[in-house]
């Protein structure tokens, strides 16, 4: 019998636990065809992460490029890969049969009673999809009140519960949205609490450096896991985690889970599985229940973004082309200062957020605007101490600050439903924290009709060029999202004053 007859009549077994499972060959299949099937197996579960040609290792020939999530010698993958795995088999004629260790815990199944809130039927359907498929994604928009639909997930199923979030910023919030609509204690691990409790909300940070502590809770003790923004799962700190969490029900939640651009998505169904339930903002806005943005793009080169120097042009490195570009670019700077002016004047936006990626870019823009414009404007960032950012969020949600500059720390899960104008300083190429940027300002409060976003096309470096299309291009593929490039109209507003402030 030669290779090929051999794997088409073979019956290869599946067996699986709640973190991996594992490929089983009969005892009389030859190496050789066990090597074949594996091969197969492997090239289905690899990929290549982005700029992988710039590595070291590549560039040296010590590696092919590959990351694979099939380990060939004890057969291993993650547990949400088997149906990758079971199709990989199919379509070269392999039969399998499924083995399923997994020991289902008893849910007590209690009847969903949000305090405060009567839940949407998208989130009924979706805590309905998720207590009977056991694991998966929940792709639910920016403002679709995924906090919610845990929390009747957790009220029905009454199991022990750990809900990973990936911000200190997070614990607290979650921790006081938790006991608000469900009416139970909920302890925190991280920020120098280490509770464990019925229901824990912990950060990743904290429970990768305590590991070999709560070893035990995590296999022996929680039965159900959540990951906010599981679109971060290919981080190692997650990895490390949820390989050591046996948790039966197992779910990622995000809105834009599998958007990345590496094919590091095979990281985050592994995890997880599939997705189970998804829902999109521009769903959410065609049905009324958020806000429509108006992004407005403006080319900050129209303005002097003349960094255009012939170093500069040179630049190839992303990290100089982003420094000099856009932290210490100062016609740029000048512009987005004389943007956030005239939402607050000319287009009576009651507040405006200011996000920025770089500390400096923060710290410039923060003494700009304070000079400039004359008012006092906090700058919040992953330093900042958490009862000074709570009393400032609480200032801006309150109306009491027209202008907070933020990091990336407020890029997931901090809700600010109050915010009028959104400013994008920040630049980049990311299509998840594009979409969750503008996602900040999208839900709806009493008297809220819409969102303001400003955005800027970086068109004078190729590379900044490059991203601000793809931003566009992003926000121009959601259906209910309104994208108006207002370089004409922004000339026109501009006075001959202002144009010789920014350089020309």
């Amino acid at each position: 019998m030669d290779k090929q007859q051999e794997t088409k009549i073979t019956r290869i077994t599946i067996r699986i636990d709640n973190v991996y499972s594992k490929l089983e060959f009969p005892d009389f299949m030859t190496r050789d065809a066990i090597n074949t099937i594996k091969s197969w197996v492997k090239e289905d579960l690899s990929y290549r992460p982005k700029d992988y040609m710039y590595m070291p290792q590549y560039r040296n020939r010590r590696w092919d490029g590959f990351i694979s999530l099939f380990d060939w010698h004890s057969c291993k993958f993650l547990t949400g890969l088997v149906p990758i795995v079971q199709t990989c088999l199919k379509n070269h004629y392999i039969k399998c049969a499924i083995i399923d260790e997994r020991i289902a815990p008893e849910p007590k199944r209690n009847s969903i009673k949000l305090n405060g809130i009567e839940p949407r039927d998208y989130q009924i359907e979706s805590t309905r999809a998720a207590v009977q498929r056991v694991r998966g994604i929940l792709d639910m928009g920016t403002g679709a009140g995924k906090t919610e639909v845990a929390c009747a997930i957790i009220q029905y199923l009454g199991l022990p519960t750990l809900f990973i979030v990936n911000k200190k910023a997070l614990l607290f919030q979650t921790k006081e949205r938790f006991e608000k609509r469900l009416g139970v204690e909920v302890s925190v691990f991280g920020d120098g609490k280490y509770e464990i409790g019925e229901i824990t909300v912990a950060s990743v940070q904290s429970l990768k450096k305590h590991l070999p502590s709560i070893k035990n809770y995590l296999n022996n003790y929680f039965q159900v896991v959540f990951v906010d923004e599981c679109h971060n799962v290919s981080n190692n700190s997650y990895l490390k985690v949820l390989n050591q969490c046996n948790a039966y029900y197992r779910f990622g939640l995000s809105g834009t889970p599998l958007d990345r651009t590496d094919n590091a998505n095979l990281y985050i169904v592994g995890a997880f599985g599939p997705v189970i339930y998804k829902v999109s903002s521009s769903e959410l806005i065609e049905d009324g229940i958020l806000v429509t943005p108006k992004i407005f793009f403006v080319p900050s080169g129209e303005y002097g973004g003349a960094m255009s120097t012939y170093e500069f042009t040179q630049c190839r490195k992303w990290q100089d082309v982003y420094y000099n570009g856009i932290v210490i670019n100062r016609n740029r700077n000048e512009l987005i200062t004389h943007m956030v002016e005239h939402l607050l004047t000319d287009w009576g936006r009651k507040n405006v957020l200011v996000l920025i990626r770089e500390i400096e870019h923060g710290r410039i823009l923060q003494e700009k605007f304070e000079k400039e414009l004359m008012i006092s404007v906090p700058f919040v960032h992953g330093s900042t101490n958490k009862d000074e950012l709570k009393s400032y969020l609480n200032q801006f949600k309150k109306g009491k600050l027209p202008i907070l500059i933020a990091s990336t720390i407020l890029d997931e899960g901090i809700d600010l439903p109050n915010i009028s104008s959104i400013v994008l300083a920040c630049g980049g190429e990311s299509t998840i924290r594009s979409i969750q940027r503008i996602g900040r300002g999208i839900r709806k409060t009493e008297g809220k009709e819409d969102v303001v976003v400003i955005d800027f096309i970086d068109d004078y470096h190729y590379i900044l060029k490059r991203h601000s299309q793809k931003r566009m291009r992003t926000c121009k593929r959601e259906p209910n999202f309104e994208v108006h490039d207002i370089g004409e109209k922004i000339k026109k507003e501009v006075s001959v004053r202002e144009k010789r402030h920014y350089g020309r």
